[in-house]
């Protein structure tokens, strides 16, 4: 399911109805940031696994947010995602809730508290960190771009430089 059409980010979080609105929040951030936000809960698909689902569309982000809360601590679906994310090397932005302790998989890693009442000023630092990500994702993109038209132009070259040794040669 694609909203922005831009850089597509998992908001990994409990399904439980007390999260939903700080759910919402993320969501209503980063569309307006132009930020293509996956929710699974938001996304119904009769009859698919959801486990399937869940993966497939890890694989499409580029970075998972997850919303840890006391009820994501009982979710068997954040810890799925955050593993599955984990295997798949993608930048995860930990959201821990204040008086929430992070899961042990996250040991060691850095992440963001979050006020339920006031959760703007955490909702700005990941859109900030997100926004970085996006931009040297791009910048990665079009070095490709270039190493792609530079190899072109270098084969290209080389194609000549042969057919006239060859040329020479006869």
């Amino acid at each position: 399911m694609s909203y922005a059409g831009g850089f597509p980010v998992f908001i990994s979080h409990s399904a439980n109805s007390e999260d939903r609105p700080i759910v919402l929040a993320f969501r209503t951030a980063l569309r307006r940031k132009k930020f293509d936000p996956y929710i699974a809960s938001f996304d119904v698909s009769p009859g698919r696994k959801l486990k399937d689902k869940v993966q497939a569309n890890l694989e499409r982000c580029r970075a998972v947010v997850v919303l840890f809360t006391p009820n994501a601590q009982r979710s068997e679906w954040v810890s799925f995602e955050l593993g599955m994310a984990s295997l798949l090397g993608k930048p995860i932005i930990p959201v821990v809730e204040t008086g929430t302790d992070p899961p042990r998989s996250l040991a060691g890693i850095e992440y963001i508290r979050f006020d339920r009442e006031n959760p703007g000023p955490t909702i700005d630092i990941v859109v900030r960190f997100l926004t970085k990500l996006r931009d040297d994702w791009q910048y990665v993109e079009e070095l490709k771009g270039l190493a792609v038209v530079g190899g072109f132009l270098a084969a290209t070259k080389l194609y000549e430089l042969l057919q006239e040794r060859k040329g020479r040669r006869t």
